[in-house]
């Protein structure tokens, strides 16, 4: 399996096992990595193109490497899982 097979096996895993839902709390607006957070969960769901306001958050989101795939994935996952369910 090449590379970016993986990396898109990878991608589609930690997005459905994160079993995030993009419902903000109600009255508080969403800042931080929690916005960065659900913002990446909204591009990577993108069908086609993905918008331009999507290549800073992606750029944070596949900024977030470890020395091993599996904690790499570890850590993306944790990092989708701070949107608000």
């Amino acid at each position: 399996m090449n590379a970016f097979k993986k990396l898109a096996l990878g991608v589609a895993m930690s997005v459905s096992s994160a079993g995030v839902s993009l419902a903000a709390p109600v009255g508080k607006p969403m800042t931080g990595d929690v916005a960065v957070s659900c913002q990446v969960v909204l591009c990577l769901a993108a069908v086609g193109s993905r918008p331009s306001e999507c290549a800073k958050p992606m750029a944070k989101y596949f900024s977030i490497r470890a020395k091993k795939w599996k904690k790499t994935f570890r850590k993306r996952q944790a990092f989708l899982s701070l949107c608000p369910r």
